[in-house]
């Protein structure tokens, strides 16, 4: 009975025992947590309520010589997603209804403009982090936001949002020299997620152009903002004292000219139009289709470069916010001629007898003239036209007869009293025959190739952008080591006396850039001064410092041999000067400066043109110039210094006395009459049209014809049209029988102070 009564004790002390461990198992947990391990404590609370955002800095601006902006930014309507809230809207139990409202969404933004793949959209949101906004569309138009705005129940989380995009003032002008910025892919990442600047995998970066060479000083430094936030990751509030402000990018100056820019791209699209209308010399040649073509304008006392064209070129506003696949098939499509390559800097075409000045050099400065069977620089003979291989070499295969080119009745052109200058001026092929074929039998074989590497060719400039080509200069070494690396492409490993001879009149395989060319003949005007092009002049901080300037680059200064140099500059000179009065017979280039009435008295321009033979197409057109030089016939220009030089190539556009040569006659005479036209902005084009229009509204209603003068559409389509911009005309107004003016909701544009119409 005694065992009975202590058996309920003994269990209500064990209870008692086990209690009190727990107890003091509970309290020494609790002692570590708040005692020995606070520090680690706090820092996992702290990472479970912080989140960081980064926030985005404006790009540096780009600006031309004057400071007119030419890149900038502005403010656009980005549809975003809050990510948070469309996940709570559709769980993936609702997998169903969110594919609907996706694609729902894509069709809308599609409509306002900006093409959208559903599967896009999709991946851009799953993708997301879940407190991340998602940016969905990027500049889209009012019409969307309102119906947005109008609909956040069929969408949930989706909103409006403004954000910073690049902005083209002058729309088109310039293209491939500004480039374009686009959403970075993996390469680009890997190789700047070092860069303090911090990238994150959906970051824009510059793509080509201005806006790739200098990424590091357009790009701004992104800020940081830390909020706290609850499980299920719902805001708090901001941690303000840990908020770091991003610092906006640098901007960048460049050395062109936005007026002389209009200019040039407006001769060279022209140039090309007019080619077009050619006819064939022969049934038998080649369509002229003249598709494309670059010119460029340098200063050679500097060489900074005043204007650069490339046609057919784009528009950089195509990839703000992403380009559409369909806009981008197109532009990479061959038959769309590759817009987005820089003919300028990129394209490689033979220079014809462009080239012929480098072959005179190297002819004079190596000895060659006035020895074996070459004449001296003054030694005159009658060109008939026809140079035979056979009589300074043995000839058994290929080709052994070489010609000058024929005139409009198929004759070969032939030149009484030739010498090294007249040869220039008229542009005597068989004169350089004869120097290729005497360099390339004796012992220095590469003398025209070292002229013309003296000069810059067969390498890169060194200019301020991405992608430039390098140009060649083929040689006997370079042949053999072509046919031996891919004898199926290159079946003859052997340099003959023929290569040397096409390679005296720039043709075989020789190739030049637009740019190199300009480069070249810069130095031979400057007196041997090879500089690397600057497009860009300095780079300037937010608050107008100087970060960075960009001071001419010299290369190196080449001694230009005197008894070489100035009987070519004499022989340029003809090119657009020369006439015979009795024969009429003329320089290459004189129809085209004398057309336009250029005043060579006071301007005189030393001037090559070149007819660049290519393989089952027309000829491409070549013309290259540069002054005012001085002229030793008017004494009145002997302190002249070059100011200008200016390079233009057309692709399949025949002869480049005929369609180059006008291109720079045109924009030269403009430049040193001071008649370049200003480049307006699209802006300001836009408010003058929208004033056009609201004049001839008001005009109409007030019962007057508004025909002509500055209020009528034709005064009015006239002005903006002379400036050669892409102006848009001013839209027709409905005759109203009543004399109040016709209530509008459209507010006109508004020009800014110091700013006019056309």
């Amino acid at each position: 009975m005694a065992m009975t009564d202590d058996a309920p004790r003994f269990r209500l002390r064990i209870i008692g025992v086990i209690s009190i461990s727990l107890f003091v198992a509970l309290v020494a947990r609790l002692w570590y947590l708040q005692v020995l391990n606070t520090a680690e404590s706090e820092q996992l609370a702290s990472a479970n309520i912080e989140r960081e955002v980064r926030d985005p800095a404006p790009r540096g601006r780009i600006l031309d010589v004057n400071g007119n902006i030419l890149v900038d930014n502005k403010v656009v309507n980005v549809v975003k997603v809050d990510k948070p809230v469309w996940d709570a809207a559709f769980p993936k139990a609702k997998r169903a209804e969110r594919i609907a409202t996706i694609t729902k969404l894509a069709i809308e933004i599609s409509r306002s403009g900006r093409l959208t793949k559903v599967a896009e959209l999709a991946k851009a949101i799953d993708n997301a982090s879940s407190i991340q906004e998602v940016t969905l569309a990027v500049d889209v138009d009012r019409d969307l936001v309102l119906y947005l705005g109008e609909r956040p129940e069929e969408f949930p989380g989706v909103t409006i949002d403004q954000a910073l995009v690049r902005d083209y003032p002058f729309g088109d002008l310039a293209a491939h020299v500004l480039g374009y910025v686009g959403r970075i892919n993996s390469s680009e990442f890997a190789s700047v997620k070092d860069s303090p600047k911090t990238y994150a995998p959906d970051d824009e970066i510059g793509k080509t152009g201005i806006e790739k060479i200098f990424e590091d000083e357009l790009r701004g430094t992104p800020g940081t903002s830390v909020f706290q936030v609850t499980s299920s990751e719902r805001v708090i509030r901001e941690i303000t004292e840990r908020r770091v402000d991003p610092k906006p990018g640098h901007d960048v100056w460049l050395t062109i000219d936005i007026n002389l820019q209009q200019l040039t791209e407006q001769e060279l699209v022209d140039a090309l139009v007019q080619a077009r209308t050619q006819n064939k010399r022969n049934d038998t040649d080649p369509d002229i289709t003249a598709p494309a073509g670059a010119a460029v304008v340098l200063d050679p006392q500097t060489g900074a470069v005043r204007a650069m064209a490339s046609y057919p070129t784009y528009s950089p506003k195509d990839f703000v916010g992403g380009i559409s696949q369909s806009k981008y098939d197109t532009l990479t499509s061959p038959g769309s001629y590759s817009p987005l390559t820089n003919r300028a800097t990129e394209g490689q075409y033979a220079p014809g007898s462009t080239f012929k000045p480098f072959t005179a050099y190297g002819a004079i400065d190596k000895g060659f003239m006035g020895t074996g069977r070459l004449p001296t620089v003054d030694g005159r003979a009658f060109d008939d036209g026809v140079f035979n291989l056979a009589k300074f070499d043995r000839c058994t295969s290929g080709k052994c007869e070489f010609t000058n080119s024929r005139d409009g009745t198929g004759k070969i052109v032939t030149s009484p009293d030739v010498d090294l200058r007249k040869s220039l001026t008229v542009s005597s092929d068989t004169y350089y025959y004869r120097i290729g074929a005497e360099i390339g039998l004796s012992k220095n074989d590469r003398a025209i190739q070292t002229s013309a590497e003296t000069f810059g060719l067969g390498r890169v400039t060194g200019v301020q952008l991405p992608s430039e080509a390098s140009g060649l200069i083929p040689d006997k070494d370079l042949k053999k080591q072509r046919n031996k690396a891919n004898p199926t492409a290159f079946p003859f490993g052997d340099w003959t006396t023929g290569d040397n001879i096409n390679l005296a009149v720039g043709q075989g395989d020789v190739l030049v850039t637009p740019l190199q060319l300009a480069n070249a003949y810069a130095t031979l005007a400057n007196g041997g001064h090879l500089f690397a092009p600057n497009i860009a002049s300095q780079v300037k901080a937010l608050d107008g410092s100087v970060v960075r300037e960009f001071a001419p680059r010299e290369l190196e200064t080449i001694n230009l041999n005197p008894a070489a140099r100035e009987p070519i500059i004499e022989g340029l000179l003809g090119v657009t000067s020369w006439r015979d009065p009795v024969t009429d017979e003329r320089g290459t280039g004189y129809k085209a400066f004398n057309d336009v009435r250029f005043d060579l008295n006071k301007w005189p321009i030393a001037s090559k043109t070149g007819t660049a033979e290519v393989d089952k197409k027309a000829d491409t057109a070549l013309f290259i110039a540069f002054g005012p030089v001085p002229d030793p016939a008017k004494p009145n220009t002997a302190n002249a210094v070059p100011t200008y030089a200016m390079a233009v190539v057309l692709e399949q556009s025949g002869f480049g006395g005929a369609n180059a040569a006008p291109v720079v006659a045109d924009t030269l005479n403009k430049v040193f009459n001071g008649r370049v036209p200003k480049a307006f902005s699209d802006r300001v084009l836009a408010a003058c049209a929208a004033r056009t229009s609201a004049q001839i509204a008001a005009a109409a209603a007030r019962g007057t014809t508004g025909g002509t003068g500055s209020t009528g559409t034709t005064g009015a389509k006239s002005a903006l049209g002379a400036t050669g911009a892409k102006a848009t005309p001013p839209a027709t107004s409905t005759t109203s029988t009543t004399t109040t003016p016709p209530v509008t909701t459209t507010r006109v544009p508004l020009l800014r102070e110091g700013e006019s119409c056309p």
